[in-house]
Protein backbone atom coordinates (compact mmCIF):
# COMPACT_ATOMS: atom_id res chain seq x y z
CA UNK A 1 0.00 0.00 0.00
CA UNK A 2 0.95 3.41 -0.67
CA UNK A 3 1.76 5.50 2.22
CA UNK A 4 2.66 8.27 0.77
CA UNK A 5 -0.97 9.75 -0.27
CA UNK A 6 -2.07 12.67 0.84
CA UNK A 7 -4.80 12.06 3.23
CA UNK A 8 -7.50 14.87 4.88
CA UNK A 9 -7.44 15.44 8.30
CA UNK A 10 -10.77 14.87 9.63
CA UNK A 11 -13.68 15.95 12.31
CA UNK A 12 -14.41 13.13 14.81
CA UNK A 13 -17.50 12.99 14.06
CA UNK A 14 -16.65 12.28 9.94
CA UNK A 15 -14.26 9.53 10.84
CA UNK A 16 -17.16 8.38 13.41
CA UNK A 17 -19.36 7.94 10.38
CA UNK A 18 -16.46 6.52 8.42
CA UNK A 19 -16.41 3.89 10.75
CA UNK A 20 -19.65 2.95 10.87
CA UNK A 21 -19.39 2.81 6.73
CA UNK A 22 -16.43 0.29 6.83
CA UNK A 23 -17.81 -1.81 9.44
CA UNK A 24 -20.89 -2.54 7.03
CA UNK A 25 -17.86 -3.72 4.65
CA UNK A 26 -16.75 -5.79 6.98
CA UNK A 27 -19.82 -8.03 7.81
CA UNK A 28 -19.82 -8.19 3.69
CA UNK A 29 -16.37 -9.19 3.29
CA UNK A 30 -16.78 -11.54 7.12
CA UNK A 31 -19.71 -13.16 5.78
CA UNK A 32 -17.13 -14.09 2.47
CA UNK A 33 -14.76 -15.62 4.05
CA UNK A 34 -12.23 -12.85 4.47
CA UNK A 35 -10.75 -11.31 7.85
CA UNK A 36 -10.47 -7.80 8.28
CA UNK A 37 -8.37 -5.87 10.91
CA UNK A 38 -9.31 -1.79 11.17
CA UNK A 39 -6.25 0.70 11.17
CA UNK A 40 -6.91 4.05 12.43
CA UNK A 41 -4.67 7.31 11.27
CA UNK A 42 -3.56 10.35 13.05
CA UNK A 43 -1.71 13.60 11.22
CA UNK A 44 1.26 14.33 14.28
CA UNK A 45 2.35 17.98 13.42
CA UNK A 46 5.49 19.12 15.74
CA UNK A 47 7.18 21.96 16.46
CA UNK A 48 10.27 22.55 18.30
CA UNK A 49 10.93 25.78 20.17
CA UNK A 50 14.28 25.34 20.28
CA UNK A 51 14.61 24.55 23.63
CA UNK A 52 15.77 20.30 24.15
CA UNK A 53 12.74 18.98 25.34
CA UNK A 54 10.47 21.83 24.56
CA UNK A 55 7.72 22.37 21.94
CA UNK A 56 4.10 21.40 21.07
CA UNK A 57 2.54 18.80 18.80
CA UNK A 58 -1.02 18.59 17.65
CA UNK A 59 -2.76 15.25 16.84
CA UNK A 60 -5.63 15.24 14.14
CA UNK A 61 -7.52 12.23 12.94
CA UNK A 62 -7.43 10.66 9.70
CA UNK A 63 -9.51 8.54 7.62
CA UNK A 64 -9.68 5.10 9.46
CA UNK A 65 -9.28 2.06 7.00
CA UNK A 66 -10.07 -1.55 6.72
CA UNK A 67 -6.99 -4.02 6.11
CA UNK A 68 -8.54 -7.26 4.13
CA UNK A 69 -7.02 -10.58 4.63
CA UNK A 70 -7.86 -13.78 2.47
CA UNK A 71 -8.00 -17.21 3.81
CA UNK A 72 -4.32 -17.87 4.17
CA UNK A 73 -3.87 -14.61 6.19
CA UNK A 74 -2.29 -13.02 3.68
CA UNK A 75 -3.04 -9.36 3.12
CA UNK A 76 -5.15 -8.60 -0.23
CA UNK A 77 -6.63 -5.08 0.48
CA UNK A 78 -6.97 -2.09 1.96
CA UNK A 79 -10.36 0.06 1.87
CA UNK A 80 -11.26 3.35 3.10
CA UNK A 81 -13.70 5.46 2.43
CA UNK A 82 -13.07 8.74 -0.05
CA UNK A 83 -13.86 12.12 1.54
CA UNK A 84 -14.22 13.78 -2.32
CA UNK A 85 -16.02 10.80 -3.69
CA UNK A 86 -17.85 9.73 -1.15
CA UNK A 87 -17.10 5.95 -2.23
CA UNK A 88 -15.08 3.13 -1.05
CA UNK A 89 -11.08 3.52 -2.17
CA UNK A 90 -10.15 -0.10 -2.30
CA UNK A 91 -6.27 -0.08 -2.33
CA UNK A 92 -4.84 -3.75 -3.63
CA UNK A 93 -0.89 -4.51 -1.94
CA UNK A 94 2.44 -5.73 -4.13
CA UNK A 95 2.28 -2.74 -6.71
CA UNK A 96 -0.90 -3.22 -8.06
CA UNK A 97 -1.22 0.73 -8.61
CA UNK A 98 -4.19 2.18 -8.49
CA UNK A 99 -7.19 2.87 -6.06
CA UNK A 100 -10.29 1.20 -7.04
CA UNK A 101 -13.72 3.48 -5.91
CA UNK A 102 -16.44 1.62 -4.95
CA UNK A 103 -20.11 3.15 -4.38
CA UNK A 104 -20.77 3.35 -0.83
CA UNK A 105 -24.67 2.00 -1.30
CA UNK A 106 -22.62 -1.07 -3.19
CA UNK A 107 -20.27 -2.12 -1.02
CA UNK A 108 -20.33 -5.91 -1.99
Amino acid sequence: MDRTQSVEVLSDRVVERYEAELADVRDVLSSLGFGTRRVSRISLRLRSNGIRGGGEGVVRPMAPGLLVYGPDGDMVAEVTVGAQSRSFLVSLPCGAGSVRPVPLDKPE
